[in-house]
């Protein structure tokens, strides 16, 4: 009998060992698929950048103040809230939904079918939000606006 309980721990312990290195938690996708969009930010700052035939000719960062404050909460069944309070008086919210492609953002709002579009980057718990507006003016110029928020994860 002796013979039958070595081969039978054996296998016993091959298949917990194999049992153990094949399973998954559902935390590994989460490092696996990297940062994610979901949460609330709110917009700590602005960074206006502003281009003529490719030299930059103006640039300026707002701080936002505690009175203004823009906020979005970005859900992960792929819709958003944006709320926005001015002066700590008035507050407007709205909402949408988003979709993610590559450091893209597409966005459309409620009510709104057109869809606005702009890069991201994630760094720690900040998050760039990227706005480009890239046109040429009547007398040639090629001017391009960039504005750069910046949120701050809650």
């Amino acid at each position: 009998m002796n013979v039958f309980k070595t081969p039978i721990i054996t296998i016993l312990t091959v298949l917990v060992v194999f049992g153990t290195l094949f399973t998954s938690c559902d935390n590994d996708d989460v490092e696996l698929r990297g940062p994610t969009l979901a949460g609330t930010w709110v917009k700590i700052s602005v960074r206006n950048e502003l281009f003529t035939n490719g030299a930059l000719t103006s640039f300026n960062t707002e701080y936002i103040e505690k009175l203004d404050t823009t906020t979005f909460i970005f859900k992960d069944d792929k819709t958003f809230l944006e709320s926005n309070t001015l002066d700590s008086m008035e507050t407007t919210v709205d909402s949408g939904s988003y979709t993610i492609d590559g450091n893209k953002i597409s966005a459309v709002y409620d009510g709104n079918p057109e869809a606005q579009e702009f890069d991201f980057v994630f760094s720690g718990n900040l998050l760039s939000v990227i706005f480009t507006n890239a046109y040429t003016e009547e007398n040639g110029d090629q001017i391009k606006h960039v504005i750069t928020a910046i949120y701050r994860r809650q």
